[in-house]
């Protein structure tokens, strides 16, 4: 058989991330057999991620057993199995010498002395009737066949002969018999020793590198999760369990997967992937990771707004990525998500400047012209999510809680009543367990009689379980069953067919008295709007066109080397240049050659008392607008003569000539104007040529 086995996946990564991480170079075809770290992981039924060993009863199989060689694994996967795995007991404690080693015929001891006379794998089946009854191992393999088949009259004509072999090579009839109906349940369940061989290798080269590298392991594991949230929260508890800690997903430092990081104490710490993000993909990530390895990291909102392909990313995987917090070093999530259109339609209009070629006029500056675009006006405190909005959104888009786990406060409270864990109670079947766990839903269904009873699905550390409230019980603990409190529940594991579980709920109590996301008393965390579906506040209005409002105030920038420093009453202003889009590209381009020309002249001049001042142009266009500021290099000095000089020398043709120009300086402290120059408050105005 050919398998698509996942776990095959998980050992090529983790290969490739331990390599990456610490320049080892892992060859899984050459692990020593018998290593003591992995077997002694394994024998205290840590298996988790490990190869057909996860399952409750495998745990614990593997425990009892403790093993010290792939032969004990094989052994185990072998008899894990329908038929076989009654003798699972016997075959521990024939190894640990609990019990003597018992043959079924001593003449039987060389099939049987490697499996403590135990009978286990297909071949051993072959091998017995082949000793005992004279078949050839062909003949053997047909009866094997027809024991799998299990038809009665095939089985009664192949009894008979096995019967009549050993009797030929001096067996009794007593003795034949009971070999046959021994053999007979693992003919058509068990493994054949190859296969099993396989599986113990492959079970033992996950365990090896979970033992030796947990960190790139888990990484691997959790990448192969990512399709299934029960999953990824199972890995996730994993990680909490062997202390390696997971990171929110980051613009700036994930990758499109599930990646490993430091976490600053040198122990692996593992980031979740932009495309791991529900609702966000891989085309969304891609793009944004694109993004950030060619022009550097997003450094604000506003820096996103420039490089961000509206094409790639939607509000639906933006706003996701906000609630996951994966913007959270630009700001509060809540309020984040509440300017999610605003950030969008920013983007869209950077493309459309670029689409129209606006920005290949500002060329002439240099290649370090940067776009500046208004801050977005946000008040955080008032905007921001609750903590149980915020634990809520990772657990729906990340699978698992990141900021905190709400079940960590309560543990003390829960461990020493707990008797097993959601996910083994597959293993439970007929047994009676206490479990533990946080409350995600319920819903009320009637009984035929028309009597209301409950189903709750509660998750602990290792997954999710649902529980039965029959009415009689649930008319008795109503106030139990509230979405996000913790609960402790007696119940009864039964067996709904198709691998389905049914615990009944016989006692159940609250833990803690409150919820577990919040902190405060019991209610449905959904009573609360999300964020999400708050009317969104409008985007901070533009600039005006002409400078006689107030002019915002640039961003600080640090002085040239060797220029002096402005005074504090200067701090943030500014030379703005206002143009207007008059359609004729060779014209403006033009006139902007003479802004240069006239500022690569002025910056030469000594600086005035108020320092140099940062440069900006400010180009507009129908409805949008684009601010840019020019490279430090291009700082002029703050005298009012050089506002002046440059509205002398734009404007001497006359204003009608050159509508289109403007200049102001200013801190935003308000402005007196002349006729088309701004100058700072106070300073007085000057008109040159009438422009």
């Amino acid at each position: 058989d050919f398998l698509g086995l996942s776990n095959l996946t998980i050992l090529q990564e983790a290969v490739e991330l331990i390599e990456e991480e610490t320049g080892e170079a892992v060859e899984l075809l050459g692990l020593e057999d018998g290593d003591a770290e992995t077997f002694e992981m394994l024998g205290r039924g840590d298996t988790f991620g490990v190869f057909q060993l996860e399952s409750g009863g495998m745990r614990r199989s593997v425990a009892d057993l403790k093993p010290e060689s792939t032969s004990d694994l094989a052994a185990l996967l072998a008899l894990y199995r329908p038929g076989p795995m009654d003798h699972i007991d016997r075959f521990v404690a024939s190894k640990h010498g609990r019990e003597p080693v018992r043959y079924p015929h001593p003449d039987l001891g060389e099939v049987l002395d490697d499996t403590y006379g135990v009978i286990v794998y297909q071949d051993q089946v072959l091998q017995i009737a082949r000793k005992f009854a004279g078949y050839s191992l062909g003949q053997a393999d047909v009866m094997r066949k027809a024991m799998g088949k299990k038809i009665p009259e095939v089985m009664q004509a192949e009894r008979g002969r096995f019967t009549a072999g050993a009797l030929e090579r001096g067996y009794s009839e007593s003795d034949a018999a009971t070999v046959f109906e021994l053999i007979e349940p693992f003919a058509g369940y068990a493994f054949n020793k190859a296969h099993a061989v396989c599986y113990a290798q492959i079970a033992y080269q996950t365990a090896y590198l979970k033992a030796h590298f947990p960190g790139p392991y888990m990484a691997a594991v959790l990448r192969a999760a990512s399709n299934s949230t029960e999953r990824v929260r199972e890995a996730a508890a994993e990680c909490g369990r062997l202390g390696i800690q997971l990171l929110p997903p980051s613009l700036n430092k994930s990758q499109v997967r599930f990646s490993l990081e430091g976490d600053g104490d040198g122990k692996a710490a593992i980031r979740f992937g932009l495309a791991t993000v529900k609702n966000v993909g891989r085309v969304p990530a891609a793009s944004l990771i694109e993004g950030r390895e060619a022009d550097g990291p997003y450094e604000k909102l506003t820096d996103l707004c420039e490089r961000l392909d509206t094409s790639a990313v939607n509000r639906r995987a933006l706003e996701a990525l906000a609630m996951a917090g994966a913007l959270d070093e630009f700001g509060e999530r809540g309020a984040i998500v509440s300017r999610a259109d605003w950030i969008l339609k920013e983007a869209r209009a950077v493309q459309e400047r670029k689409a129209r070629g606006q920005t290949a006029l500002f060329d002439m500056f240099g290649e370090e012209v940067v776009q500046a675009p208004s801050d977005p006006e946000i008040d955080e405190e008032a905007e921001a999510a609750s903590m149980a909005e915020r634990l809520q959104w990772e657990r729906d888009l990340l699978g698992a809680y990141v900021s905190q786990h709400p079940l960590h406060a309560a543990e003390a409270r829960l461990r020493p009543r707990v008797t097993a864990q959601a996910a083994e109670l597959p293993e439970m079947i007929g047994e009676k367990a206490v479990v533990g766990g946080l409350i995600n839903s319920t819903r009320e269904r009637p009984t035929r009689k028309g009597d209301m009873f409950l189903v709750a699905e509660i998750e602990d550390l290792s997954g999710t379980a649902e529980l039965t409230v029959w009415p009689e019980q649930y008319q008795r603990t109503r106030g139990v069953w509230r979405q996000n409190q913790i609960v402790l529940a007696k119940v009864t594991v039964r067996s709904r067919g198709e691998g389905l579980l049914s615990c009944v709920v016989e006692e159940a109590e609250v833990v803690g008295g409150g919820s577990a996301r919040s902190g405060a008393p019991p209610q449905p965390l959904g009573s609360a709007a999300p964020v999400a579906a708050r009317p969104a506040a409008p985007p901070p209005a533009m600039e005006p066109a002409r400078p006689s409002s107030p002019v915002p105030a640039a961003p600080p920038t640090p002085a040239p080397a060797g220029a002096g420093t402005a005074p504090a009453n200067g701090a943030g202003t500014a030379l703005w240049i206002t143009m207007r889009d008059s359609g004729d590209e060779a014209a403006d381009s033009a006139l902007l050659g003479q802004v240069r020309d006239l500022l690569t002249a002025y910056k030469a001049m000594p600086e005035g008392p108020a320092g140099r001042l940062p440069v900006y142009l400010k180009l507009q266009g129908g409805d949008s607008e684009t601010v840019l500021r020019l490279p430090d290099e291009w700082r002029v000095p703050g005298m009012f003569a050089v506002v002046s000089g440059l509205g002398a020398a734009l404007g001497g043709q006359g204003s009608a000539e050159i509508p289109q120009l403007e200049m102001s300086s200013g801190n935003g402290d308000g402005h007196a104007s002349g006729n088309g120059i701004a100058t700072p408050a106070g300073a007085g105005s000057a008109a040159a040529g009438g422009g």
